[in-house]
């Protein structure tokens, strides 16, 4: 079953926000076997995808960095993990951004 969780925007940059943070705290425990994250596409600056103490300043923790989208691009970054069902924690994920208001759009692959 595919999920979308939204958009998810960093209210204030500088501190990393989780993906479920504003899912009730009964499924923040997310497991899926994919996860597509999409930059905003009214995004003005980089954001930052990485897990617990994400820190966009010296990159510690960061796997992606998702550019400004243009017209004709929006960066994206898809996690799976074919070995483990259900492998990827999606509550260890976090953003972060440059620009207040910035964010992605979340979807899942869930079971």
């Amino acid at each position: 079953m595919i999920d979308a969780l939204g958009p998810v925007t960093v209210a204030v940059p500088g501190t990393p926000q989780s993906l479920v943070a504003s899912l009730p705290a009964l499924t923040r425990n997310l497991k899926a076997y994919a996860i597509l994250i999409q930059a905003l596409s009214f995004n003005g600056g980089q954001v930052y995808v990485g897990t617990t103490g994400l820190d966009r300043s010296t990159l510690a923790k960061v796997i992606a960095v998702l550019p400004v989208p243009t017209a004709s691009f929006i960066p994206s970054l898809g996690i799976s993990l074919t070995i483990a069902p259900a492998g990827v924690d999606v509550g260890s994920l976090y953003i972060d951004a440059n620009i207040a208001g910035d964010g992605v759009l979340v979807t899942l692959l869930v079971t």
